[in-house]
């Protein structure tokens, strides 16, 4: 993987547990300090052919796709309202949200600190602290769903890069098993029904990389997904056990999974012929295409039309992209000042900074189904919950 790619990755606001946007191998930041390590990873209702999903459609170098810019600098929102999400007793600082449900109701995060890392389960505002299994280092929530059932990783201290995943249900930590012979381990998506998407690899330095299922009729069985590179990589699934995510070195390709297991690739540009989807709803795939040919490659949010494979990029911006049920984007970078939300119709609304903010320490993180709540902040500062009145 090359140091420039890397470098742009890094741009692509993510969980900052290290499991990066692009699936791809990247260095985690830890507030005070930089650390590296190496980790892997980082509901489309009906079948492919009710959708009339099309293998044309989800070609390479697709015809150019509709484009969404701000044709002014919008007006920040007055309908939107920012509050800081209660921490803890006895945390004041250092905390990062990773995730919200579809509902709203759950959001999960973790604690940064240099030893015994904790995770937050955050249930209609009420945090409740994960606690890692001993020798846990990295100990991160990266999804939640609608019962509020939290699933992340961690590392081993002393165990020469191995990477666990895990599922808390009921106020209980359980582990993932991992295909067999693998040992690093990552899951970065669950649906609904609890059926679970990630990737498994036997180091962090070897392929295959492998993109991976844990259903919720048969948890203890590792499922991997069709392969046709060495490098597979699964962030999301729906309620339909459509699975998004990227294939292959060099920055990858953007895919799906369909529920059976087929491989769909999801169509990209001339310009950015790299990308990936790091998620999933019922009619939308998002995450962000890429270009790795100059020292500098630049990225693009972009959301895919699962009916029609219609691609939309949103050149106005960088980063990557998620969508809400109706279409509506989320904004997600490193650069942008304000959170950002893009209508289906191109609208822009750009969501209100805490009084006591500076620009860019609100990063947005996520959003619900109905993109009427959005989560964020930024390392090192409280993180942040907007609501839509």
């Amino acid at each position: 993987m090359t140091e420039h790619l890397t470098a742009a990755l890094e741009s692509i606001p993510v969980p900052p547990s290290g499991v990066t946007a692009e699936g791809l191998l990247r260095r985690a930041k830890r507030a005070g300090q930089r650390r590296r390590r190496i980790m892997i990873g980082a509901a489309a209702g009906t079948t492919a052919l009710a959708m009339g999903i099309t293998a044309a459609a989800f070609g390479r170098n697709a015809p150019e796709p509709v484009a969404a810019a701000p044709s002014s600098p919008p007006a920040v929102s007055a309908v939107w309202k920012v509050e800081r999400l209660p921490l803890p007793a006895g945390i004041d600082e250092n905390v990062n949200v990773t995730a919200i449900d579809p509902t709203g109701r759950f959001i999960g995060g973790f604690i940064d600190k240099e030893t015994d890392q904790q995770s937050i389960l955050w249930d209609n505002g009420v945090p409740t602290i994960i606690s890692p299994p001993a020798r846990a280092n990295n100990f991160v929530l990266l999804a939640v769903n609608s019962s509020g059932v939290a699933v992340g990783s961690y590392s081993r201290w002393g165990a020469g890069g191995e990477q666990q995943a895990w599922q808390y249900r009921d106020g209980v930590l359980t582990m993932l098993p991992a295909p067999d012979g693998d040992k690093v381990l990552n899951v970065n998506g669950i649906n609904s029904h609890g059926d679970l998407a990630g990737v498994s690899a036997p180091s962090v330095s070897s392929s295959p990389v492998r993109a991976v299922v844990w259903t919720a009729a048969e948890p203890r069985a590792a499922k991997v997904l069709e392969t046709v590179e060495d490098r597979q990589f699964a962030h999301g699934i729906n309620d339909a056990r459509f699975v998004s995510g990227s294939i292959g070195d060099h920055g990858g390709d953007p895919c799906v999974w369909e529920p059976n297991g087929a491989l769909r690739k999801l169509p990209t540009l001339g310009s950015h012929p790299h990308g990936v989807a790091l998620q999933v709803n019922a009619q939308w795939a998002a995450g962000a295409l890429y270009k790795s040919d100059t020292a500098t490659p630049s990225t693009l949010p972009a959301r895919w039309d699962l009916r029609t494979g219609e691609l939309r990029t949103y050149p106005g911006y960088d980063g990557s992209a998620s969508a809400a049920d109706d279409g509506t984007v989320l904004i997600k970078s490193a650069t942008l000042m304000t959170p950002t939300l893009i209508g289906p119709d191109g609208t822009v609304t750009e969501l209100p900074l805490p009084a006591d903010a500076k620009p860019g320490q609100a990063r947005p993180v996520a959003m619900n189904r109905d993109a009427t709540v959005v989560i964020g902040g930024r390392m090192g500062y409280p993180p942040l919950i907007w609501r839509k009145s």
